[in-house]
């Protein structure tokens, strides 16, 4: 029995990954549903100096459609100052890890999967492979700071 052959256009299909309305949409509808969890999830806070208001970090969350060079990708962000320390932590801030909480559920489809964890140090030790890098280097930043 002869094999046959296909020959695969990858221009068309980067054409199509690029320009495809059919996923924009689909990417547009999982940014809001991204969004949406994302907002209910995150602290609001208080009024802690002048430059803080109460829901600042929660009303800054937003997604963005990037049309890269090969692909269609989707940004989930928060442009709020304040939001690194809320998603990492730092020592006089707790770890809310509210866009890596919104990744897993993004990817598993079900909010039960953000919610198993008891906060943001179960997370991490649930994900210990990810944060071992940031530990290492930030250990190694402290030893070089304590040399003469």
């Amino acid at each position: 029995m002869p094999g046959a052959e296909i020959e695969l256009n990858y221009a068309a299909i980067g054409e199509f990954l690029r320009t495809s309305p059919e996923l924009r949409e689909h990417l547009t509808e999982l940014g809001r549903r991204g969004v949406d969890y994302a907002r209910s999830i995150a602290p609001v806070g208080h009024r802690a100096t002048k430059a803080t208001e109460p829901g600042q970090y929660r009303d800054s969350i937003g997604f963005e459609i990037v049309e890269g060079r090969t692909r269609m990708s989707l940004l989930i962000y928060a442009s709020d100052y304040t939001a690194w320390w809320l998603e990492y932590g730092s020592r006089h801030n707790a770890k809310y890890a509210v866009l890596r909480r919104t990744l897993d559920y993004l990817r598993s489809g079900t909010p039960r999967a953000a919610t198993e964890y008891g906060g943001a140090e179960a997370y991490d030790a649930a994900h210990a492979g990810t944060q071992r890098k940031r530990e290492l280097r930030r250990r190694y930043r402290v030893l070089r700071a304590a040399r003469p």
